[in-house]
């Protein structure tokens, strides 16, 4: 069923085959590429058994296909058959490892293309095996790889590489160290882009430093950045966390006339901020606007307006909604059972 949209071109490929007439690999490419992962090696088992001339961006094809299922060694063991790969060809491999976890593994593939493929690694390699580690909380392992691409010259720093370290050191409650490669990226003349800011004006947010978050959010809007819905989220909880549920709602407003549309994390901050005041109808009004705007509540939201009606003293309520929930085959968790 997955292979249906493609039915035609499969259809198409099947009869020039029994016609015996030449088919050029490369025109297999886009399809080879938007199959879905089964019968995409399906298609390429059956190139392979024709004898058709394969090309690297064949190979290529077939290792993202490798990696998207969660199988990079596999996609290596294909690398090192390989002709002619390219630094694309060892980009994938390196993604798939670092998806998976194993930035160690990543980093001897970077290895093996810089000494046996005589290809030198680029913005993408670094920036996966930077992400890579930080996305395992290894930061001191991004750090080392950044600091040896700055060293061997090779390669100049993005803001990619950038946001990936403040985001791990953010996550880790290093900000001190996050704030050091914000201003190492100004230095350098790395622009810093809507991504960075939004993690700098959470993070102070996090550890109370409202009005340094405001400050980070006023440069953003001078260097002619504008706020994206993460900020926008960003600064709603943050006035939430505050219990400045006015100015939280005043972001709102202007978050819809700028056409920014609101996401379930924004309801559930407000839910969660007007629950605290025992505010249950405004509660129950967000709830019903966010439905009506297409929005799915998710666990999370349906947690916030338990807890509304668990504060104001509902538990008829509470019980009613938990029971909306699991009809709607949202599992309760831990939170809304406490």
């Amino acid at each position: 069923a997955a292979a249906r949209p493609h039915a035609t071109s499969l259809r198409l490929y099947a009869r020039l085959k029994s016609l015996s007439v030449p088919i050029p690999v490369a025109s297999l490419h886009p399809l080879l590429s938007s199959l879905p992962s089964a019968p995409a090696f399906a298609l390429f088992a059956d190139i392979y058994r024709l004898r058709l001339p394969l090309c690297t961006t064949t190979f290529n094809i077939m290792l993202r296909h490798l990696c998207a299922t969660g199988k990079p060694v596999r996609a290596l063991e294909l690398l090192r058959q390989m002709p002619r790969p390219n630094a694309v060809t060892y980009n994938t491999v390196i993604a798939g490892f670092c998806a998976r976890g194993r930035v160690q593994a990543a980093l001897e593939v970077m290895r093996e293309m810089r000494e046996r493929g005589g290809i030198a690694p680029d913005k993408c390699t670094y920036a996966t095996l930077i992400s890579g580690w930080c996305k395992i909380g290894r930061m001191e392992d991004a750090a080392k790889v950044f600091d040896e691409m700055l060293t061997k010259g090779e390669v100049a720093p993005s803001a990619v590489m950038y946001n990936a370290l403040i985001g791990g050191y953010c996550d880790r409650g290093k900000l001190d160290v996050a704030l050091q490669y914000r201003e190492d990226m100004v230095q350098r003349g790395v622009a810093m882009t809507v991504a960075t800011y939004n993690l700098l004006v959470h993070a102070l947010f996090m550890v109370g430093r409202a009005s340094d978050a405001y400050a980070v959010l006023e440069e953003m809007q001078r260097n002619g950045l504008y706020p994206d819905v993460f900020t926008y989220n960003i600064l709603i909880n943050g006035y939430c966390k505050e219990g400045n549920e006015k100015k939280a709602l005043e972001v709102f407003e202007v978050m819809s006339q700028k056409g920014v549309r609101a996401t379930a994390v924004t309801y559930t901050s407000l839910i969660y901020a007007f629950s605290r005041k025992g505010q249950v109808q405004e509660t129950d009004r967000l709830f019903k606007v966010a439905v009506k705007k297409g929005i799915r509540p998710d666990v999370v939201m349906y947690n916030a307006l338990i807890n509304s009606h668990c504060t104001g003293g509902d538990m008829v309520r509470a019980y009613e909604i938990m029971a909306e929930m699991e009809k709607k085959r949202i599992p309760p968790d831990d939170v809304t059972y406490n």
